[in-house]
Parts: C-alpha cells; structure tokens; sequence
C-alpha cells in the first residue's frame, strides 16, 4: 500500500511539469475517479435488496426507510454541505480567523471535518467518504492555505489509520480458495483500466507517449473501492464473500502501480523518446566579441550587465524552452550544444577575445572548457565554478578565471548579518574585502596539493587560523600584505 502511494505520488511529481497538459490529465483523472464514488454511494440504496430497509446495524429512524428515501437523503445531505461549504465556511473562518486564536481555528477545522463524516455515517456512508466531502468543502475556502497548514499533523496519521484498517478487513484465505480468478481479474482490471485510460489520454489531446505513460499510471484500483465494497456489503448488494473477493483484487492491481512504472519507464519512455526529432542547432550569423554559453540565471545577469554596457554578446543554449523563454523578452540568443566544437565554430570563437561557461552542469563545463583551450588558443575562458573542487578541476583544464557561484552573494550576506547585529559598516565591509583576497590567495594555493588530502587538510588549518587573526587585527593595517599560509606536512 506504501508502495502505491509513493508510486503515485512520484507520478504526480514527475508528470505534473510536463509539456501537454500530462500532468493535469493525471491530477484531474485520479480526482475525478475520488469524486465519482460520491454519487455512486448516494444512489447504492436503490440497489438494496430492490429498496428494502437499511441493515438493522443502522440505528434510528434512518433505519427504517425505504432505498430511495434514503438517496435523496445522502443526496441532499451532500448538496447542503457544498453549499454550506460553498457560501457560509467563508465567513464562518473569517470570524474565527479575527480572533487571532490558531488553536481556535485549528479546533474549528476539526470539528468541521469531524461534523460532516458522523453527518456522513449517520446517513449511512462511509466516515472516509465523510471526510473527503469535508476536504472538498474546505479546499473551496479562501484560508485552504492556512487550513492545510493546521491540518498537516494530522493528515499522515489518518491516512496510515484508513489503510491499516483497510488491509486489516481483507481476507487473504479468499486468494488461496481463488488463486486464479484473482489474478485473472487482477491483470482484466489493469489491461482495461489501461485501454481506457489510453483513449482518455487522446481525448485530452496527449501524445501516444504521453497518453501511454498516463494510462500506466493510473491503471490501478482506485482507493476508495474500499470504501464502496464496504458499503455495499452493509446493504447486502453482494454476498461478503464477493465484496472480500474485489477489495483483494483492487489492492493487489495497487501493489502491480511500482512494477508498472518501472516497466514505462525503463521499456515505453525510452522508445518514445528515441522517436521523437532532434531539434537542430540554429544558424549562428552573428560574431561578437564575448560568447556566453549558458543562459539560466547566473548567464543571465552576466549578459544584462554587458548588453547595458554596449557590449553585445553570442548567447549558446542547449534547453530549447530556455531560449524561445529568452526570445518572448526580446534577448537574441541560439539553441546548441556549447560542448560541440562545430557549434563553437559557428559562433565565431576562433575570432571571439572571451568566452563565459556559464551552465550549471559541473561535467559539461569542464567538457566546454577543455574544447575551447584545445581548439581556440587565443580565447580566454571564464567559468562558473559550482564549488571548491569544481573551482579546481577548472583551473586544472585551463580557465583563465573561475567565479565561485556562490561565493559573493554569501560574503555579502555574512557582512550585512554583522552589520545588522551593530558592527560599523566600513569596518565590516574591509574586513569583508581581506576575507575575499585571503580566500582567494588560499584556494589558488591548495591548488598545488589538492589530490592531497593530508596535507590539504594541514593547510586548510592553517589558513583558517591565519584569517582569524587577520581579521582581529586592527583596521589600521588594512594595506598589509596578506601572507600566504606555508604548508606543514601532516
């Protein structure tokens, strides 16, 4: 059951950013098939025993009516608490939410939720039902937010409860009497399901790749069979024994969902995608002085700063949504692989005096600036440099210079951090300076013995015992010369 859930929730994570409207088709189809149990349940007593009484389990008056008072019952009782949910919730929590007493609106949550599954089980219907109409209700509310936010704790906890309940009702004596009628249903359930998930899929207007990796995902049970079987077995619409026999045949299509999705995607997705048409690189017809290979938000700012200047700059992308998002805001820039030396060619970096690696894959702008030393001798190189080891694997392949991602915008935290805790600004803002040149002077240092982890170790002390009293000095000496840390075998 974990599994489903992690299963599910992975499809959800996964496909929910995807291009085609996948995602939504796959949110929208496992709600719907949540809120068609609703009507399904409110029209089951028509079904009992031809409109006979409910069960004597049910107490009260409730008890003695006919099947299809007994609907419009549930059925009013449902459209009353949408309402009610709908118009009157609102300035129930906004009263509430005046008080400023979250205690107060958390109990009041509660009692709603709490309110609405005994109105629910009063009338027949499951407590779980009761308490999905009640999530429904909420979520129309404009303090969902908030609601979410106080609910929180409570919600892992129900949802194991509600499953533990569920797996403790199921008799699997019933797979040893029925070993093959249960998997026969098992793989009916999942091969239909499949089917028709797939022309669902195209009448969303999904792709057959898209339309496959939907059908996949929900081709399994849906958890509130549980609840269904449950119910009719309390009207006695079908014996125990045949409601045990489906509530095992839903959790066992449940528990096929993690094999499924590792079967879409090791075997479909790849054959799919091996079809789909390589999108060629665009015709470069521009050379400009500065070439910027990667246009995310480190390149970005870097291509704004030149642009602002005057300077103009060839802007290399290998996402294709990045550059036609950069085209809607009137930046010209070129979809390619700054990793192909043809692509280098075409951008003019045989002529170009800089070029700026700017991507955020650590391997590919190692790639790009090994390409660009080897075949453009005359190019300086700068790079992002991810961190410290990245820093030194680029220096290693020939980078004229590397700039530590994030290294400044945390520098300058720190320095207002100690500005705002009352330290004076010129003098932080000094100190921050010999922090930078000292970090600097170090890093480039180790560089000499960073394979070495011993003595990288031994000198990475130091230094930092170094800056330290560096910064403890007085401001006075702030043109002295910062003196490297020498290096002490371990």
């Amino acid at each position: 059951m974990l599994a489903f859930l992690r299963a599910r929730g992975f499809a959800f994570g996964v496909f929910v950013g995807q291009p085609g409207g996948l995602g939504q088709a796959v949110a929208g189809e496992a709600l719907f098939q949540d809120i068609a149990v609703i009507p399904i349940l409110a029209l089951m007593p028509l079904l009992a025993s031809g409109g006979a009484p409910l069960p004597s389990a049910e107490a009260g008056y409730i008890a003695t009516m006919p099947g299809w008072l007994h609907a419009e019952m549930v059925m009013g009782a449902i459209a009353a608490i949408v309402f009610g949910g709908r118009y009157a919730s609102r300035h129930v929590f906004r009263f509430i939410a005046n008080t400023n007493l979250r205690e107060v609106f958390t109990a009041t949550s509660l009692a709603v939720i709490v309110g609405i599954t005994l109105l629910m089980e009063l009338l027949g219907l499951s407590p779980a039902m009761g308490a999905f109409v009640a999530g429904v209700v909420l979520a129309n509310s404009e303090y969902k937010h908030t609601l979410e936010a106080d609910i929180e704790p409570f919600k892992n906890l129900l949802l194991g409860l509600f499953f533990i309940s569920v797996g403790m009702g199921m008799d699997f004596a019933i797979f040893h009497l029925h070993p093959l009628g249960i998997v026969g249903c098992v793989a009916a359930l999942i091969v239909v399901k499949i089917a028709v998930m797939f022309l669902l899929g195209k009448a969303f207007r999904l792709d057959n790749a898209q339309a496959s990796i939907f059908s996949v995902v929900m081709s399994q049970g849906g958890e509130f069979a549980f609840v269904l079987f449950q119910y009719t077995g309390s009207l006695h619409v079908m014996e125990p024994e045949q409601a045990g026999f489906l509530t095992l045949v839903v959790a066992l299509s449940m528990a096929t969902t993690p094999f499924l999705m590792m079967f879409a995607s090791r075997y479909i997705m790849p054959r799919f995608m091996s079809l789909l048409p390589d999108r060629e690189p665009d015709t470069i017809d521009v050379s400009n002085a500065v070439i910027i290979a990667g246009y995310g938000r480190f390149g970005q700012i870097i291509g704004r700063f030149l642009k602002a200047q005057g300077v103009p700059a060839t802007i290399l992308e290998k996402s294709a949504e990045q550059i036609d998002a950069v085209r809607k805001f009137g930046a010209e820039g070129y979809f390619g692989d700054a990793s192909r030396l043809e692509l280098l060619a075409s951008a003019g970096a045989a002529k170009a005096r800089l070029l700026v690696v700017a991507i955020d894959d650590a391997d590919k702008a190692l790639e790009i600036v090994r390409l660009a030393r080897e075949n453009f001798p005359n190019l300086k190189v700068y790079a992002r440099a991810r961190n410290r080891r990245h820093a030194y694997e680029l220096d290693k392949a020939g980078a004229h210079l590397f700039i530590r991602e994030t290294f400044d915008s945390s520098l300058r935290m720190a320095e207002a951090a100690m500005v705002s805790l009352g330290y004076n600004q010129q003098e932080i803002h000094e100190k921050a300076a010999k922090f930078r040149k000292h970090d600097e002077a170090t890093l480039r240092k180790s560089f000499e013995f960073f394979e070495q982890e011993p003595e990288l170790i031994s000198f990475s002390r130091q230094a930092s015992q170094e800056l330290e009293r560096i910064l403890q000095n007085d401001i006075a000496t702030e043109n002295e010369e910062i003196r490297e840390p020498r290096l002490v075998k371990a």
